[in-house]
């Protein structure tokens, strides 16, 4: 599992992935399969182990899906696809999202404005503006009824916004946590980044809450980033430094500093 940090508005965010790959085309897999003439690989691995052996492929401007032996499955006639996720591929026709087969038949039709892989069951989607998450029949375990949402669970929630404020939900949809805070994160290590705009304060201050919504460091920090191996940074007074879960200062991890953890 990979993990990167990266500075979003006034919030460090930290993006968990076990998809991601650390390699570039010259490096791939890929390049010990050979695909018929005038097809390319649109996604490279290290290791060629792809969810139902199909990964995407291009032809143009179209895309399809070839096996490991390269031959070509389903020839190509989506906008985008992406590879397959507990047996389901994220594609667009139309200008909208749906989801495929291995067969390369939409079990879930495309009518999403956007949209991410399965995990656990559920996928979330943007429909008409606003979040939520289907199951893999397409119906939602989560009505798209929020105005900004995170891409997943972790401790069993994730944050979604309502209107200008933000708060936690878990898989079934229902508030853990109140829509209180003007900015929020996803948990790392059990606790999550939290703002509010504060009176006299020309942008928001930031603290942790814990899982149960409990300020466990105080909001109060200029920014501040998720946990990473025991250790965020945050900055404070103009000053950038490193704290452990207790707010005491420590050193940084490499962790941290941004390369990944297995």
């Amino acid at each position: 599992m990979k993990r990167f940090i990266f500075l979003v508005g006034a919030v460090w965010a930290t993006v968990a992935s076990a998809n991601f790959y650390e390699v570039d085309e010259k490096n791939a897999c890929e390049n010990t399969i050979t695909l018929p003439q005038g097809y390319t690989f649109s996604e490279f691995t290290p290791d060629c182990q792809y969810d139902q052996n199909l990964t995407p492929i291009k032809a143009g401007e179209l895309y399809g899906y070839a096996n490991a032996q390269g031959d070509i499955k389903i020839a190509p006639r989506f906008e985008m696809a992406y590879g397959f996720d507990e047996g389901l591929a994220l594609v667009k026709a139309g200008g909208k999202y749906g989801y495929i087969n291995a067969t390369g038949k939409f079990t879930i039709k495309p009518i999403y404005d956007d949209a991410w892989g399965f995990l656990d069951g559920q996928a979330k989607v943007i429909q008409q503006g606003k979040h939520g998450f289907i199951d893999k029949t397409g119906k939602f375990a989560i009505k798209p009824v929020y105005d900004d949402m995170g891409i997943w669970f972790e401790n069993g929630l994730i944050p979604a916004k309502k209107g200008n404020k933000w708060g936690f939900i878990d898989k079934q949809g229902k508030t853990k946590i109140p829509f209180i805070y003007d900015v929020a994160d996803g948990f790392s290590e059990n606790m999550a980044v939290v703002g509010l705009n504060k009176i006299n304060s020309h942008a928001p201050k930031f603290g942790y809450i814990n899982a149960q919504g409990d300020v466990v460091l105080p909001i109060n920090y200029d920014t501040a980033s998720a946990f990473v191996d025991g250790v965020a940074m945050v900055m404070s007074e103009g000053l950038l430094h490193h704290i452990n879960p207790q707010g005491q200062k420590v050193a940084p991890t490499s962790g941290l500093l941004d390369v990944g953890s297995p």
